[in-house]
């Protein structure tokens, strides 16, 4: 899973994750938040999720730096107890994956409870993406769950089943996940036709990801740096490449790269002063940080100072 994400985001296909995988001692009880005649040790599945929102959230956001957004991904049990955290308690996480989630435990109890279990208000915005392989004994649940989505059509839910049938129970897991990251941010990606826009159309998008996904979602400085090249070296167009450089100098002045980029932009339209004052801050910038590119930097400055 973690290098997955780091797959996907390495791609500019999904932000950055921090990636928890979280052991069961006892999976059946631990999942299942209902009783069940054949599995006496079901029902915790509500300490369990006690447990993630009362002391593993608050461990995480102590120690690393997050965002106010979730992703439950589960397979089998783990499955149907995203999907049953989802209809229940839909603040808790703001995605889920569910693959083959077993909603046939306690004779359907998510299925034919799904009315009463269903919180009276979800999230805007909400995610939801199962999978079933070739597996006739879930089979009949999921599509019950399907057609009450359905008929429900609950406000703000996006969602979708789909029928995997070349795979069995086990071996949907990854194919499940990579599909649902790329189904959840499939709007993620800035395109390069808005990229050629310009600066306002690069700060759109990203406002657009930021009311999608209910957080303030900056644009990454290496998809606005690329942005910038290839209205710069492309599309010859030096104008709308120093406002996108300028923008990243506006969203990251701690870099020195932005500076070096901006620099190469107004070198370009001719206005060398201008870039050796931006070449002097990326040199600056590029000294304080011990960035490997400081060469490059004042190759760059000592060329516009001649």
């Amino acid at each position: 899973q973690g290098a997955m994400a780091d797959f996907c985001a390495g791609n500019g296909m999904a932000p950055p994750h921090i990636v928890v995988g979280i052991p069961n001692t006892q999976r059946t009880r631990d999942l299942t938040p209902m009783k069940a005649a054949d599995r006496p040790e079901a029902g915790g599945g509500a300490a369990f999720l006690r447990f993630l929102r009362e002391e593993l959230f608050p461990l995480i956001e102590k120690g690393y730096r997050t965002l106010p957004y979730r992703i439950l991904y589960g397979h089998s049990l783990a499955g149907m107890f995203a999907v049953h955290t989802l209809l229940t308690a839909p603040e808790v996480f703001q995605a889920h994956i569910a693959a083959s989630p077993w909603l046939v435990v306690a004779d359907d109890y998510v299925v034919k409870r799904a009315d009463d279990l269903l919180a009276k208000r979800m999230l805007p915005n909400a995610f939801l993406y199962m999978t079933v392989g070739d597996e006739p004994e879930v089979l009949p649940a999921l599509k019950a769950f399907r057609e009450w989505l359905e008929e429900k059509n609950i406000p703000g839910l996006r969602w979708e089943l789909e029928n995997l049938t070349k795979d069995n129970h086990g071996s949907l897991t990854l194919k499940t996940l990579y599909a649902g990251i790329e189904k959840l941010y499939a709007g993620w990606t800035l395109p390069k036709a808005k990229a050629r826009k310009g600066a306002e159309a690069v700060e759109e998008h990203y406002a657009g990801l930021s009311r999608t996904f209910g957080y303030e979602v900056r644009p990454p400085e290496e998809v606005v740096n690329q942005a910038g090249y290839l209205l710069l070296l492309q599309e010859k167009d030096a104008a709308k490449a120093i406002d996108v450089f300028r923008l990243n100098v506006r969203l990251y002045p701690e870099s020195a790269n932005v500076y070096d980029s901006l620099g190469e932009a107004l070198e370009g339209a001719g206005k060398k002063k201008e870039a050796a004052a931006e070449y002097a801050k990326a040199v600056e910038r590029g000294e304080a940080l011990k960035d490997p590119n400081l060469a490059a930097f004042k190759e760059h400055l000592k060329r516009v100072m001649e």
